[in-house]
């Protein structure tokens, strides 16, 4: 349980990295050019996310899931690096398509974890269980992030994009606040497991 606390944290800190940039977009200002370092954090919190995932599920092959899962992402970062959207610190281009497969895949296991959670017994009231509200974050988050995601890859206008910016960052704070629950609820895992 440490570990997966200590996933949790780390997670939590990679995405107060770009809070600023979200609070000034959200307040109509101008935010500096951070598309490079937020290609990677999106990446980085994949990642993150997957071995979260591998700590929480308890289904038979998840060893073998989670280490396709990552194989697949490396791939799509791989073939990101023929765009500037990785390599140039002052690119204008979203790697959209490893976004788009990231979302899928935490979505797919968003639903395995609720599902597992739903047959568990053991939790009594699962709206007090700490990786109840980590794993509703996540799942809320990334089904909205997958529609902005694909509006904005195939080719959504400047003005588009600042409106699907606006409300990734309401759903960064809908996230933010299921972290924030699944801290406050953290006292009672050690009841729980």
């Amino acid at each position: 349980m440490k570990l997966l606390m200590w996933l949790v944290c780390s997670y939590f800190i990679l995405y107060v990295a770009v809070l600023p940039s979200d609070i000034m977009l959200l307040l109509g200002k101008d935010a500096p050019n951070s598309i490079f370092f937020y290609n990677w954090h999106y990446i980085l919190a994949g990642y993150l996310k997957l071995a979260i995932y591998y700590s929480l599920l308890n289904i038979r092959y998840k060893k073998w899931l989670i280490w396709l899962l990552v194989a697949i992402i490396t791939m799509f970062v791989l073939f990101e690096f023929k765009t500037d959207s990785l390599i140039y610190i002052f690119t204008g281009h979203f790697a959209t398509k490893t976004y788009v497969i990231i979302n899928l895949f935490i979505i797919v296991l968003s639903l395995l974890y609720a599902y597992q959670l739903l047959q568990d017994l053991s939790v009594e009231d699962i709206t007090q269980y700490s990786f109840f509200w980590l794993n509703s974050g996540f799942l809320i988050y990334h089904i909205g992030s997958i529609s902005i995601y694909s509006f904005v890859g195939n080719g959504a206008t400047e003005e588009e994009g600042k409106i699907a910016w606006v409300v990734n960052s309401i759903l960064l704070f809908v996230l933010y606040y299921a972290i924030t629950a699944s801290f406050y609820y953290s006292k009672n895992l050690s009841k729980k497991t």
